[in-house]
């Protein structure tokens, strides 16, 4: 499995800790909102032309991987310049939002991590992998209305919810974890 096909097969991580209840997920501390991820999906949209592929949750996939992702372009020698995601853009819109920028990022180096070697694309993919499964409960957390994950499953599978979320995701009452969470 190539090292996109399983980032986009990845869907988002439900672990325990607080969140801010306006937050879409929260990863290695730092807070996502609702607003970003919505205005990143809506640069990203002009940006190719319409709607396409592009979803909140894929954009907050991208976003969510973007720091792991980072690590893997460092230990692999690749770089994705500022240059490079402007470009990306190709002036539509003229000014994306952070979100926007940091989830071509992600798919810049995930394209990068592609095209490297079989050997080496199959290894990036099996750190990929491990960097999440590795990843202390807390380290990602997602609000269920973008999907659930599973690090340790066999296989990685994307679960998006499109309807209302009807429970709170933040139970707070239960010592900070998410709702349904163990």
């Amino acid at each position: 499995m190539t090292v996109l096909a399983t980032a986009t097969a990845l869907s988002l991580t439900a672990c325990s800790g607080p969140a801010p209840t306006d937050a879409a997920a929260v990863v290695k501390g730092h807070s996502i909102s609702v607003s970003e991820v919505q205005k990143a999906a809506a640069d990203i949209k002009i940006s190719i032309g319409g709607d396409g592929t592009v979803s909140e949750p894929i954009v907050l996939e991208m976003l969510v991987l973007d720091p792991f992702l980072q690590d893997l372009a460092t230990k692999y020698n690749l770089s994705v310049s500022a240059d490079d995601v402007k470009k990306g853009f190709s002036g539509k819109p003229a000014n994306p939002s952070k979100g926007a920028i940091d989830a071509m990022h992600a798919n810049m180096i995930l394209s990068k991590l592609q095209q490297l070697d079989a050997t080496k694309a199959q290894q990036a993919t099996t750190d990929l992998k491990a960097a999440l499964q590795d990843a202390k409960p807390g380290t990602i957390v997602v609000n269920p209305r973008y999907g659930s994950f599973d690090a340790h499953a066999k296989n990685f599978s994307l679960t998006n919810f499109y309807g209302p979320v009807t429970e709170n995701w933040l139970d707070t009452a239960n010592t900070g974890v998410l709702s349904g969470q163990p």
